[in-house]
């Protein structure tokens, strides 16, 4: 990505990645193994698990939300940002956090939730 920014520089083209944290979105629910459960059922065992694994807002993000900052990236008022990986995790990260890939850490962190 960042190779990709400097080569498009020179032509007024911008590349960011966006790396968003885990959003409530059908994917996640299809792959979380409670992703049968009803749905009152399903949103009150994710704000439990978002509790633990999100430290920070301990929510998972909305796709309204990440998309708001995804329009922000674009925006003319950052004309300047290039090459960056902003993340939307809900809390700060660690270097070793940045490392890991994100639908990795995700399939991992629910594979303690299960459907009774």
């Amino acid at each position: 990505m960042q190779s990709a920014a400097l080569d498009y520089a020179g032509a007024g083209i911008r590349v960011n990645a966006l790396v968003p944290g885990t959003t409530d979105t059908e994917l996640v629910r299809n792959l979380s193994p409670i992703g049968g459960l009803p749905d009152d059922a399903y949103q009150v065992a994710m704000r439990q698990w978002a509790k633990s694994n999100v430290p920070g807002l301990g929510r998972l993000a909305t796709p309204e939300e990440i998309a708001a900052f995804a329009l922000t990236l674009a925006a003319p008022e950052h004309r300047y940002l290039t090459g960056a990986q902003p993340s939307t995790v809900g809390r700060p990260r660690t270097r070793d956090q940045r490392d890991r890939a994100v639908s990795r850490r995700t399939r991992d962190s629910f594979s303690g939730l299960r459907t009774a």
